[in-house]
């Protein structure tokens, strides 16, 4: 008999079904309001979701606009690094 599995090995299971579970359900956009399958989101580990059009839209219209650091919540703030060092490149 095979010794149970470790509490990290069953919480990454667990991970993995809810996040699989999340990606084939419908969700809601809380910038556009459009429903749309899981895949079709970004989703943090803090649980948030946006459809990936409209992040990316943000995205686009920040760096357009050369207002990057208007970018304040969490994951723009990632995308903000991330676009900075691009720019320097």
């Amino acid at each position: 008999m095979y010794p149970p599995p470790s509490f990290s090995q069953s919480h990454r299971y667990n991970a993995l079904q809810e996040h699989a579970a999340f990606q084939e359900g419908l969700h809601t956009c809380g910038i556009c309001m459009e429903e749309q399958p899981g895949r079709a989101f970004a989703r943090l580990d803090c649980r948030h979701a946006w459809c990936r059009g409209c992040l990316a839209e943000q995205a686009r219209i920040h760096v357009a606009e050369g207002s990057l650091d208007a970018l304040r919540w969490a994951p723009w703030v990632l995308l903000r690094a991330c676009l900075q060092r691009w720019q320097r490149t």
